[in-house]
């Protein structure tokens, strides 16, 4: 494990412990490196309603891993997980997204997905963004803000 994840993951575990949740940490390299937190304990407070509580304490823990970096520093990307509770909302949402592209593709109509995050917003453009016969845009304003996928018209 290198310094930075190190860091992340000591942080997390101190973070927490303090709060009085038991748990393991452990960093799993991705596209998106995760710091992932387990217990045998119901950890939903820290997930929050729609997460929300655990990006607070992403951002908790990206502030505080920036402020022991060296100056100029840049630190990689990581996201936290809760008992695979942002894995299991990719894969649903990995899951609408193809449903989504073969209702696009067939019916010839756009299709506006559920609202969601800014990061998830962002990974939908990304995976969207081989196929060149759709295009994507985000509409509405938070936090109803959704992606609507397109066929290009040629």
């Amino acid at each position: 494990m290198d310094s930075f994840q190190h860091l992340i993951v000591n942080l997390t575990q101190e973070v927490l412990t303090k709060a009085g949740f038991v748990v393991s940490v452990e960093y799993r390299d991705g596209i998106i490196p995760c710091v992932h937190i387990a217990s045998e304990y119901d950890l939903a407070i820290l997930i929050g309603a729609h997460g929300q509580h655990l990006e607070a304490l992403e951002h908790l823990i990206r502030i505080m891993a920036f402020r022991q970096s060296a100056p100029g520093q840049r630190l990689p990307d990581f996201i936290l997980d809760v008992n695979e509770y942002r894995k299991t909302k990719m894969d649903n949402l990995m899951a609408s997204l193809t449903t989504a592209i073969d209702h696009v593709r067939s019916s010839g109509r756009s299709e506006a997905l559920p609202p969601m995050t800014a990061h998830e917003r962002k990974i939908i453009h990304t995976h969207l963004s081989p196929h060149k016969d759709l295009i994507s845009e985000s509409i509405g304003s938070e936090p109803n803000r959704r992606v609507v996928i397109k066929l290009v018209h040629v």
